[in-house]
Parts: C-alpha cells; structure tokens; sequence
C-alpha cells in the first residue's frame, strides 16, 4: 500500500532521527516547517518548488535527508543533484558519499554492500541483494550527457539554490537558465519522474519565483509564514517560507530554537551596516527588496486628493508625457510604457493616466497622437535612439497629414543606470511632490512595478516615470483657476477685437 505525503514525512522524520542526526553540526530538534517540505517533496506531483530563508538547512532537509530516504528505500534509483555551479553540486554529492561510507548504522540497517563507483561527479551504490542505485552532480546551465543509466532517464532531479546573486541581475542569463530547465533540464526525466527544487528568492524575475504560487489569484493565500497555493492541480505544487513576520517584525518565527530573535536582529543589522538592508529582505524573508529602504517605497505613492481630481477635470495641469519604447527585437517580452502627468500651480505632479501593452511601432505612434489628442502634453519625452532607429521616420510622416496633431518631442540621451536615471523622481516623491489616481485601472499593475524596482520583471513604466522626473525641474507650473480664467477672457477678447477689426485701446 502506497504511502500519503503527511506518512512518508513521517517515515522521513523517522529516518533522520534514527540515522542521521548524530552526523548534523548542533542538531536541533526538527522544526514543523521541516515535515512540511517533506509532504511537498513527497507529494504525487511531478514538480514542486520550495522557497526558504536560509539558515533554516533547507538543503540538509532536501538535497541530503529527502535524496537518502528516496534512494534508500528504493524510491528512485537514478537521481541528479543540480546546483548554481558543479563545484557546489559536489560538495551536495560529497555530504552524502561520507553518510554513505561512515555511517555503520545505515549500513548494516539497509544492507549497503559499498560503493561501485565512486568519482567526484557520480556515485553508484550497492546492496547485498545486488539492487544499485546512482547519484550524479550537475551544474546549472551545464551539458547533461550522461544523465542516462542502464537505459534509464533521471528519475528525481532535486535542484537546490540553482541561481546566484549575480546572475539574477541579468535579465539574459535569467532567461538562459528557464529556458535550459524547461527545455533541458525537465525534458531529462524519464516519463515517471520528478523534480524537486529548493532556493532562495533572488529576484523577482528569477526561476524559483516563477513557479512560485501566484500572488494576484484567489486560489493562493498567505497563511502565517507561509504562502501556498489552493489551486487542485497547477503547473507547480509550491510554497513559500519566510523566516519572521515582516522586516520589523519578529513575533511569529519559522524556527524559534534554531533562530532566536536577537540572532535574527543581529544578522538584520549587519545588512543595514553594511547599507543593504535588501540582502536581508532577500536571505531571510524571501522577498528581494527591503520594502522600508525600497528605492520606491510604500508611503512615496501618494494618492491624489480632490482638489487633484478637480484640476483635472477643470483642466489646469500643465500635461507632460514620457515613452519607454519596447522596439528592438530583444525586447519582444518588454512592455511598451506610456506615463502621462500633469503638473499644477503648486509644482505638483499628477500621475493621471499609464499606457502599458505589448506594441509594434505604428501601434506605438498612433498610441502616442491619442495622448496628444487627448491631453495635449506640452513635451513628449523619449530616449534618442528610439526616436532614430524605428519612430522617427513614421512619426514625421504622420505629423504631416491634416488629421493628426503636432507632437513636441524632447528627446534625451540614453543613461546605462537606471537607478540614476531615477533618482530626480524619487527624490520628488520622497518630498511629496508627486500624486497618483490610485483609483485608475493602471496602478496596480504601476504600483507593484515601482514597488519592486530595480528587482521586478519589468521595469517599463519606471523608465518613462525616470524621464518626466529629470526634464520637470526645467518646466513652467501649472496654472490657478484665476490664472485659467484670464486665460480663457483674454482669447475671448482677442477673438473678439479680430473679428470686429477694433483697435482694443481706442475702441475704433
């Protein structure tokens, strides 16, 4: 009879107390979130993805307790252990070749005859009864020649921490790595088989947050220090584990007896020392951004009041525009990213309306003349380049034909940094200088995009956001309703002094 997930944790808890505590360094007494994995791992679906903070031996209860008890109950036989780089992957392997061979108990209790072979990348055990079963080593990213055994594909594939911080910053080897799991790496496994991956959030763009439960739908929640999924049968069966409440808050942890509070304020403060307070956010709770020292933070997005709402609508803002053009072929997942804001008598910038789709250029252009049209924007801010490469030519062409309107544009040289790019910005919203229609359709997607910069997915809107903060200090104000008013009297009179031909100082 076939075991549950919630029983084989418990034979895998039996199992690691009975023959492999004594060899952890300081063991502690196994922690529920532990039993936990141990049911996601040993789960019927075929993939599973668990994030965990570190210092919280998630590649001890995974890559070395889970991988023994599958092997040595006879669970899998051809079993692969890939990590961030071969050498890392080695040293998995290694941990579990010296259980292997200095662990009496283990032996004489499932009666390991030895190794029949034993190399730094492979191991391949015996049993008195002549069954074997293989391990093997692999770096992500690297070639699998030699995944097949006795004719036999992988069948457990456990990946632990397979993406480092540095390769996360990069948005093509991001892509190179999910594009070598899903069309290398899963497609090893023999038709049977499945993999179990454990990390560490890195990025928001990054493989493991992937396949993480998806935040934005119903089905998944957040429940203590956990985030799961409720959804029956998803792509992945995942979770996520944070090792305390929030940032500043301490009152719930994931591992008491292993984590005290005063060591995990400790290790907190060492980040902010050091300025990067986010490696904390990151290591320890799973989300790569320190939200209290976010570049765009939380209480910066300040909602528009209604005296906004009215300048709006009785149209006294001074409307400025901004374009981040996804037009290169390599920006085939990018957005196409449209800020429009209006700035009043105050100084103050109004985030009035976003436009963020997926766009060839005529689509782009004919985006562009419904903002003119629509809010007639004094400037329309773009980077050179784009304006050289694939718009320009169509832009002017269609500024030449009656039925469109003129645009203004300012085009500004391209910056590498974005974060430097956008400091003018945040440094006008840190003062409370910029407002958002938090109530449009827009924001949410905006807000979260901002939120998470410069770790998100995306980082589209943010760049035209960048762009009105570094031209607006050079601008005009918007105007008063009585500045409005002597506006609109004084075309009136001038109107009125053209068509009857008086002088407006005489009178004749």
């Amino acid at each position: 009879m076939s075991l549950s997930p919630q029983e084989h944790a418990q034979a895998i808890y039996g199992f690691s107390e009975a023959f492999l505590k004594k060899s952890f360094d300081a063991p502690k007494a196994t922690p529920d979130f532990h039993k936990t994995v141990w049911e996601y791992c040993c789960s019927d679906h075929p993939r599973v993805a668990i994030a965990a903070p570190r210092g919280h031996a998630k590649s001890t209860s995974v890559t070395h307790t889970y991988v023994l008890y599958r092997a040595l109950f006879r669970l899998n036989d051809n079993i692969m252990i890939v990590s961030d780089t071969e050498t890392q992957a080695i040293a998995f392997l290694g941990d579990i070749k010296m259980e292997l061979n200095e662990n009496d108990n283990l032996q004489k209790a499932f009666g390991l005859k030895g190794l029949a072979k034993d190399s730094e990348k492979e191991i391949r055990v015996k049993f008195d009864d002549g069954h074997q079963f293989r391990i093997i080593a692999k770096g992500a990213g690297t070639s699998l020649r030699g995944a097949k055994w006795r004719n036999k594909r992988p069948n457990l594939i456990v990946g632990d921490d397979m993406e480092n911080d540095e390769s996360v910053m990069n948005e093509e080897r991001r892509e190179k790595l999910k594009k070598w799991v899903f069309s290398a790496l899963l497609e090893t496994l023999s038709s049977y088989g499945i993999a179990r991956f454990v990390g560490t959030i890195l990025h928001f763009d990054s493989f493991l947050e992937g396949v993480m439960p998806d935040t934005t739908l119903k089905t998944t929640r957040v429940e203590g220090l956990r985030t799961i999924s409720e959804e029956e049968d998803p792509l992945w069966h995942s979770i996520k584990f944070r090792a305390h409440t929030d940032f500043d808050d301490f009152s719930e942890r994931l591992w008491a007896e292993q984590m005290p509070i005063k060591a995990l304020q400790d290790k907190r403060q060492n980040y902010i020392n050091q300025g990067f307070p986010e490696g904390y956010s990151q290591e320890y709770l799973n989300y790569p951004i320190a939200e209290a020292s976010a570049f765009f933070r939380h209480e910066d997005m300040v909602p528009m009041t209604r005296i906004d709402y009215e300048n709006r609508d009785n149209k006294l803002l001074r409307y400025y525009a901004a374009i981040d053009p996804a037009i290169s072929t390599k920006d085939r997942r990018s957005y196409t990213a449209i800020v429009i804001a209006g700035e009043d008598s105050e100084g103050i910038l109004n985030v009035v309306d976003v436009i963020r789709e997926r766009m060839d250029s005529m689509q782009i252009i004919d985006a562009m003349f419904a903002v003119q049209s629509r809010y007639n924007p004094d400037l329309f801010i773009v980077e050179q380049g784009a304006i050289e490469k694939s718009l320009g030519p169509f832009l002017k062409d269609e500024m030449m034909k009656p039925t469109r309107p003129f645009i203004n544009i300012l085009t500004k040289p391209p910056t590498v940094d974005k974060r430097s790019r956008a400091r003018a910005i945040q440094g006008r919203m840190r003062q409370g200088g910029v407002r958002f229609d938090t109530e449009a359709s827009w924001y949410p997607a905006y807000y979260e995009e901002m939120i998470r910069f410069d770790r998100g997915q995306h980082d589209d809107m943010v760049d035209a956001t960048s762009w009105l903060g570094l031209v607006l200090n050079e601008m005009i104000p918007g105007q008063t309703k009585e500045e409005k008013e002597d506006d609109d009297w004084d075309e009136e009179f001038d109107d009125y002094e053209f068509e009857t031909g008086r002088s407006g100082i005489t009178g004749y």
